[in-house]
């Protein structure tokens, strides 16, 4: 990995620890890539046995330890996060788009669950992991948080420019810095 990631110091998350939900492909598995390739120890999830095969049979991730995690699942997210020695450093990137079914409330709830509720699972059930680990891999806050040291990550959909009514009925407000029409 090149580019942006030389810009960081060689080695910049030696012996830290890191989880990746949604880490088998895309932004995920580009996080824990990058990650990895600072030093950390990294373990990144997929919703699926099938995604975590896919990704550990490309010869590039064979450093990152691949693990099944529906973030729906909150039992789930405790066990893998317990199963954990360390942990220092959460990316959340696990997520789900339901193009064309988006309007369905029960796809809508699914994909809450996973985007968001998801993402609350794990941080709560790492928050105190991460409170323990080195005060070094921690933004400062005062009184010391598991939050500074987690991350989410969305990609799944742009706002709508304002204009005409969406989908739904409702005209989107105009962006910051632009006029009203």
């Amino acid at each position: 990995m090149t580019g942006l990631i030389d810009t960081f110091a060689p080695g910049l998350f030696a012996g830290k620890a890191v989880l990746v939900t949604g880490g088998t492909s895309g932004i995920g598995l580009g996080a824990a890539l990058a990650f990895h390739t600072l030093g950390a120890t990294v373990t990144a999830t997929g919703a699926t046995d099938a995604e975590c095969e896919r990704a550990r049979t490309d010869g590039a991730n064979a450093p990152i330890a691949f693990k099944r995690l529906d973030v729906r699942d909150g039992a789930a997210c405790a066990i893998l996060i317990g199963s954990l020695p360390e942990l220092d450093i959460v990316v959340n990137a696990a997520g789900a788009i339901r193009r064309d079914a988006e309007h369905d409330i029960e796809v809508f709830a699914d994909v809450i669950d996973i985007n968001l509720t998801g993402t609350m699972r794990v941080c709560t059930a790492a928050r105190a992991k991460l409170a323990r680990s080195s005060p070094s891999s921690a933004a400062h806050a005062s009184p010391p948080t598991a939050l500074p040291k987690a991350a989410s990550v969305s990609s799944r959909r742009a706002s709508p420019p304002p204009g005409p009514p969406t989908a739904c009925g409702s005209t989107p407000s105009p962006r910051a810095g632009s006029p009203r029409r």
